[in-house]
């Protein structure tokens, strides 16, 4: 019996192309942005970091163990400190002192928490003190830059935390604002001890949360919610009010201040449909141009250079006019693939696709040079597995597993079909083509680990 051949190669790697994109769940800028155009992404498939105002990205996470990051702030002081602090899903916190370089982990009482939102005080060069908020233990407070945490929270009745805002005149008024899903609470005492300032958002589910620049002088606060928009807190401060004329999205999901809304007024908003832009201090509203969907974090910087995260689409960025918006996710590859498989003639038609957990599955016919998305049909973005036909080149047949069942494409998946019948577990999360003498059985693993084939 003849042999083929295998090439072997000398071991060397080289960079061939890849799909930008992916979901971007928080930002952060330079306090000096106009300076030296610094912004940090956190995304599902790690961090990212921009040294020219947004317009590229590059990875900045040497030394993180988890990819899901999500929270990321920038220390007030990056000029001279260079720390910025990322929380991670199940990972706990992490930190840098060099601008992003390399990180090293902070022990935040137990590795395994969910950060989900992270703050430092404005007057860190001198208080060195931290606030993070995680997913169903509250929130944990370090005095002395996170070497040592403890948890804070005494009056706190949902310790899940999505939002911290501290007053830009921490040093002088020690008040802090945590949101959750079900409220706000705010502390007078550096974040030691909370009361509850809820009141007019109940039965409201609270996204976001940003304090205003000039809070000392207007007191403005604003929470973003799931279903009812935005509200502003009394200058009470401890009940609030529906505001946002123009609003036509009351999905809100981030907010971000101009630095300089003292003069400006300005402030932006990230919802489910896109960016909406206030000039007169959150009371009306635009909506901007350009085609966004499913903003996920928003900033601002006082040079009117405003950046967004999305969903699956990696982020975007308006420059001078905040209500014109173009994609900006050059170098951002933060798309979460899970497996690519190739054309058995690849040779000649030099195909591949790819298959991944946020934005379905994708295909390239330059050798992975260019991507497209191919999901007509699939009615799942969360794909783990794919698996190809060995007589793809006449049969045209891939078949794909997702989190709702199992699809396959005649066509070179530029359509997709769904095969569920007899499958009683839908969520499929392995899949195999096993080869038989004449034909092939596609076989597939359910989660829960029973195996399933297709007749």
């Amino acid at each position: 019996m003849a042999q083929s051949k295998v090439a072997v190669t000398a071991g060397r790697w080289q960079a061939v192309g890849g799909r930008e994109g992916g979901t971007v769940t928080s930002l952060a800028m330079s306090p000096d942005f106009p300076r030296d155009g610094i912004v940090f992404a956190g995304t599902l498939a790690g961090l990212h970091r921009s040294t020219d105002g947004g317009k590229s990205w590059a990875g900045s996470g040497s030394g993180l163990r988890s990819p899901f990051i999500e929270a990321v702030a920038v220390s007030p002081a990056f000029a001279r400190d260079h720390a910025v602090i990322a929380g991670a899903r199940n990972a706990g916190l992490w930190m840098t002192v060099d601008g992003g370089d390399s990180w090293f982990e902070l022990q935040v009482w137990g590795n395994r928490l969910s950060v989900t939102a992270a703050a430092f005080s404005p007057d860190y060069a001198s208080d060195s003190t931290l606030l993070v908020g995680t997913e169903g233990a509250g929130l944990f407070r370090s005095a002395n830059k996170g070497k040592t945490w403890t948890p804070v929270n005494f009056g706190i009745l949902d310790l899940t935390i999505v939002g911290i805002a501290f007053s830009p005149d921490f040093a002088t008024d020690q008040t802090v604002f945590a949101a959750t899903p079900t409220g706000v609470y705010r502390s007078p005492n550096g974040g030691k001890a909370w009361r509850d300032s809820s009141e007019g958002l109940e039965g409201m589910a609270v996204q976001c949360i940003a304090i205003s620049p000039n809070f000392k002088e207007d007191r403005l606060v604003l929470v973003g919610t799931e279903e009812h928009g935005i509200l502003r807190a009394s200058r009470r401060g401890d009940d609030w009010e529906s505001t946002g004329k123009g609003l036509t999205d009351q999905c809100v999901t981030s907010i971000a201040f101009s630095p300089n809304f003292g003069e400006d007024k300005t402030v932006i908003a990230g919802t489910s449909s896109g960016i909406f832009v206030s000039t007169d201090a959150a009371r009306t509203w635009r909506a901007a141009e350009g085609d966004i969907a499913g903003v996920l974090a928003v900033c601002l910087s006082g040079s009117s250079v405003a950046i967004a995260g999305c969903a699956n689409d990696g982020t975007y960025a308006a420059r001078g006019d905040l209500l014109h918006w173009e994609p900006a996710s050059t170098g951002l590859m933060a798309r979460l693939l899970v497996q690519m498989v190739a054309s058995p003639d690849f040779a000649n038609d030099q195909t591949l696709f790819s298959a991944s957990l946020d934005d379905g599955v994708a295909r390239s016919r330059d050798g992975g040079k260019t991507w497209e998305p191919i999901n007509q049909g699939l009615e799942a973005v969360q794909v783990p597995a794919i698996a190809i036909s060995p007589g793809f080149a006449g049969d045209r047949t891939l078949y794909a597993a997702a989190s709702d069942g199992v699809y396959r494409s005649t066509t070179g998946s530029l359509s997709w079909q769904k095969l569920v019948d007899g499958l009683t577990v839908r969520s499929v999360v392995a899949l195999t083509i096993a080869p038989l003498e004449q034909s092939y059985q596609v076989m597939v693993a359910t989660l829960g680990g029973q195996v399933w084939k297709l007749i």
